[in-house]
């Protein structure tokens, strides 16, 4: 779920969006896969293991895994990523050249001090290919102790040896490669990720705004309508806040 979306996209986005958690392909082979995947044992072994936000992000990475497995390309936008313009088109056009389009953070920081920049795993599009596959294999390889998705991310894209350069889209900043999957980060001009209040001229010139904060939920929500971006109801906030169904969930998982 979304913190925020503007109307004007909020039925482009609907009528073009699959919702594939609903679609019993989708719900069949998350079944199977769970059973009999070597990667999955070892990702499942990790998820019962982690604190609640670690098991939160796993089960992001996990669910990605398949729905690649099944063909589909994933975009994935963190909950307080805010929708201004319909992204979808800029993440394919990127994703006719690489195989994973990111946004641009700053997290794990031994990584931003390398290259000035990390893929933020909260804005980014996955396609359904072998190049992304074989990134994905070398998150699965990353230290099982590590849960947080964009941690395991930025270490595999290390480890893989990947060469950074300057992009000549006019979509992405940075280009990165190896010799099995190549990466595209998106432009600055594009996500709002630092000073999205000072920006001359307001916010419609973005397609998302993600700024950077603290990872508590209320300084998330207090960003949010101090940038006038945050239309969820308080009991639907409380709601969609409690670890109850998680629990719920972990707990059928974690005994299977």
């Amino acid at each position: 779920m979304r913190a925020g979306i503007t109307s004007s996209v909020e039925r482009e986005l609907t009528l073009s969006t699959v919702i594939v958690a609903l679609h019993l392909k989708v719900v069949t082979a998350l079944v199977i896969s769970f059973v009999y995947s070597e990667l999955f044992d070892v990702q499942r072994l990790e998820l019962c293991g982690s604190s609640a936000r670690g098991r939160l992000w796993m089960s992001r990475l996990l669910v990605l895994h398949y729905l690649l497995l099944l063909g589909y390309n994933v975009m994935l936008l963190d909950s307080d990523a805010v929708v201004i313009r319909n992204p979808q088109s800029v993440f394919h056009a990127l994703a006719e050249s690489y195989d994973v389009v990111l946004g641009r953070g700053k997290f794990p920081y031994s990584l931003n001090s390398k290259w000035g920049f990390t893929g933020c795993f909260g804005t980014s599009f996955f396609k359904s290919s072998a190049g992304t596959m074989n990134l994905l294999q070398e998150i699965a390889r990353v230290n099982p102790m590590i849960t947080d998705d964009q941690i395991r991310l930025n270490i595999a894209m290390n480890k893989s040896g990947i060469t950074w350069t300057k992009s000549t889209s006019q979509f992405a900043d940075k280009i990165g490669f190896t010799s099995h999957y190549k990466v595209a980060i998106i432009s600055e001009d594009l996500i709002c990720r630092s000073k999205c209040s000072k920006v001359d001229g307001g916010l419609d010139s973005f397609l998302l705004v993600h700024q950077l904060s603290p990872k508590r939920p209320q300084t998330k929500v207090d960003i949010l309508r101090y940038l006038h971006l945050y239309f969820i109801k308080e009991n639907e906030y409380l709601r969609i806040n409690t670890t109850q169904r998680m629990d719920i969930w972990l707990a059928n998982v974690c005994t299977f």
